[in-house]
């Protein structure tokens, strides 16, 4: 079964309740829909074109052993949304016309009844959580200005690592020394990453690839791209030092 929402104008999804047994839920409408009122999904997640607009009230919860399929930086979902279960997850999160995952996979104590909660923050984390020297690991030189990951466990005790996108606005040159960052009460952290996919290229010296934590995160929140190098290596991103206008 197929339950697919198509057409050209922006639609309202509200009071349909979950959508279960084996129905794959299709969003086909490049004017996106927005969530009026919570949806659950235990099938499948077909992302073909347009976005999915939710909040942390109309949320988007994919149930144990749900999946995702097609996202793109045409078809993501615009917001929070929640995976409940024991599977390793990517969440297909983005913001404007940036596709953003984040992944949760490994770790221990995973169980069914499980639950993360993701959403993407296109916005300086350092304007809210502050940022280097006086807020960051030692060795750190300075965390993104553009970008964060919110990511909570709400239910369970399952460690995690952690996976994060490196696309194009990120703005890395130099992904070898980008590391993923959790906001860890008063600081932020310098995790152990490896480079999971990449290095590609993808723009004017820029680098992209997705960064995953060597060992599994017992903590979740805040989470952002980090460097030890300086801004002239690698930037995430250019910073702009100066503006003069006529």
């Amino acid at each position: 079964p197929r339950l697919e929402l198509n057409g050209t104008a922006a639609q309202l999804v509200s009071g349909i309740g979950p959508v279960q047994n084996s129905v794959t839920f299709v969003i086909n409408n490049p004017a996106g829909i927005t969530l009026g009122s919570p949806l659950a999904l235990s099938y499948n997640l077909t992302l073909m074109n347009g976005k999915i607009n939710t909040t942390a009230i109309n949320l988007l919860t994919l149930l144990d052993n749900a999946t995702v399929s097609g996202s793109s930086a045409s078809s993501f979902v615009n917001g929070p949304m929640k995976k409940t279960g024991d599977d390793p997850f990517v969440f297909p999160i983005g913001k404007g016309s940036i596709l953003a995952p984040v992944a949760v996979s490994g770790g221990t104590g995973a169980t069914v009844s499980d639950e993360f909660t993701a959403e993407y923050i296109r916005s300086n984390p350092q304007g809210t959580y502050g940022g280097c020297p006086a807020f960051c690991t030692p060795g750190l030189d300075h965390i993104s200005y553009v970008e964060y990951w919110n990511l909570e466990r709400n239910a369970g005790i399952a460690t995690k690592q952690v996976t994060l996108a490196v696309h194009a606005l990120s703005f890395c040159k130099l992904l070898a020394s980008t590391y993923v960052s959790r906001r860890d009460i008063t600081q932020w952290t310098n995790e152990s990453t490896t480079i999971s996919f990449g290095p590609v290229a993808c723009g004017t010296g820029l680098e992209c690839g997705t960064l995953t934590t060597t060992g599994a995160l017992a903590s979740f929140g805040v989470f952002t791209l980090a460097t030890d190098q300086p801004f002239s290596v690698n930037p995430l991103p250019i910073r702009l030092s100066s503006f003069v206008a006529r």
